[in-house]
């Protein structure tokens, strides 16, 4: 039985004759539902923690991570760390994590918004480690984003697109800007 099987049997005991009539079919197609919740949020559960695991270790590996000060370095990360519960404790009637509480929806969320807070994190680890005589300079992000907001469907939307983004990485150059890319 899936799980569009068992909402169907449900629907059908729920019009059709009273639940107390069918305990056993109403146990099985609960049972059913359950294991179907819990194989969803078990998946989900992993595949977050997983991902925001892989992106912890990203920024841990590279080249400037060992120049961020030790007693910043857990702040920088934090954003990724609350997200990344690697313990999953669902008990038997719960619908949440012990540890983190997540629902589906809110784990759909952090994997989606996963890329972003990636690049904050990188980008606060590239203001840390700034040299000494960039430490006035004015920093910009620039969001890739903002320049391909339309389809690139063909070979002029590419070279438009790029041309933008070229024209405003060259403008914020002249300026003496440092830039980070998002």
């Amino acid at each position: 039985m899936d799980l569009s099987d068992a909402a169907e049997t449900l629907e059908h005991l729920t019009f059709s004759q009273p639940f107390y009539g069918s305990p056993d079919t109403v146990s099985q197609v609960t049972n059913e539902i359950r294991s179907k919740y819990v194989a969803l949020y078990s998946e989900l559960h992993q595949k977050r923690a997983t991902e925001f695991g892989n992106a912890i270790e990203e920024i841990k590996g590279r080249p400037e991570w060992s120049l961020v000060p030790e007693n910043v370095r857990d702040s920088v990360l934090l954003p990724l760390v609350q997200r990344s519960c690697d313990q999953l404790e669902l008990e038997d009637s719960a619908v949440r994590c012990h540890h983190c509480h997540s629902t589906v929806g809110e784990m759909e969320s952090d994997i989606a918004a996963l890329s972003g807070l990636t690049v904050q994190a990188i980008a606060r680890v590239l203001e840390l480690t700034a040299a000494p005589e960039e430490a006035g300079v004015r920093t910009e992000r620039v969001r890739l984003a903002d320049f391909f907001v339309g389809p690139l469907d063909s070979k002029a939307a590419i070279k438009e697109a790029l041309g933008r983004l070229t024209e405003h990485l060259l403008k914020l150059s002249s300026e003496g800007v440092r830039i980070i890319v998002e």
